[in-house]
């Protein structure tokens, strides 16, 4: 939507030029989840085919811990796009600090294909205003070097 940070992770330029089709989602995938009741651990591992289509075939996983007061986590990924490429890779690392006025979140995110690379920082706030509603506001940078 407008405003989202998805501009950047969802958009064409998101994948570097690298061709992955996996950005935002990945077909004939499969993802194995940690247990609930690992007392706020929480991870995931997913894998998927390539199906003969260049920049399908993805591996990744991410681990984090939450709590009443804060969520830290990281994620790493890649797609295979080609025998004589590169892989794409992704990694991220995000905090989230939960208060009484609300929620501040911080992801670094850090996209890579061969000598082209983009790092983004985003960092926003979740603020209850009501009941039903809140105010969301956020701010994103990237960086992209590479070419």
């Amino acid at each position: 939507g407008v405003g989202s940070r998805g501009v950047f992770v969802y958009g064409s330029s998101a994948v570097l030029g690298s061709g992955a089709t996996t950005a935002q989602r990945t077909d004939n995938g499969v993802s194995y989840f940690l247990p609930k009741n690992l007392g706020g651990w929480f991870g995931q591992v997913h894998v998927a085919a390539g199906e003969g289509v260049v920049g399908n075939k993805y591996t990744g996983g991410r681990l984090g811990f939450e709590n009443n007061t804060f969520l830290v986590g990281g994620a790493i990924g890649q797609t295979d796009v080609g025998s004589t490429q590169p892989k794409f890779k992704n990694y991220n690392l995000l905090f989230n600090y939960k208060s009484p006025w609300g929620t501040l979140h911080t992801l670094v995110d850090v996209k890579k294909w061969g000598p082209r690379k983009a790092q983004e920082l985003s960092i926003g706030a979740t603020v209850p205003v009501t009941q039903a509603g809140s105010f969301r506001v956020g701010y994103t940078t990237v960086n992209r070097s590479g070419g």
